[in-house]
């Protein structure tokens, strides 16, 4: 029996893209203008979309859908924050100047905040 599955890096360009493709490939359409017909024998990069969390109140929840890696971010209070203010030990959802700049009146600084992000 075979336990794996053999994963193959895709050829971003000509040829449809393999099934067993490691890199995220999507089938592009092509047209033969010198013979007026589809000539869809083509791919081309489609970059990876995940859904992503963050915890927010000690509560894990849905942020997006589908967002792009370098869109991926969670905010929260630096490691040496000793301050009790909720609107940023609560957490939440994106980088710290988009949460500020929703409440600017949340009481607390950017540099109480840390944004993690996924790299």
């Amino acid at each position: 029996k075979q336990w794996y599955q053999r994963r193959v890096r895709a050829e971003f360009g000509c040829g449809r893209c393999p099934d067993n493709a490691v890199d995220k490939c999507r089938d592009c359409a092509a047209w033969d203008s010198a013979n007026g017909t589809d000539a869809s024998d083509c791919n081309e990069y489609d970059k990876p979309i995940f859904s992503y969390s963050c915890y927010i109140g000690g509560v894990s929840v849905l942020c997006s859908n589908g967002s792009s890696l370098e869109n991926i971010h969670c905010w929260g209070p630096q490691p040496t924050y000793k301050l009790n203010n909720l609107n940023l030990t609560e957490c939440g959802c994106g980088t710290c100047q988009d949460a500020l700049a929703a409440n600017p009146d949340a009481g607390w600084n950017l540099t109480d905040c840390s944004t993690c992000n996924y790299n």
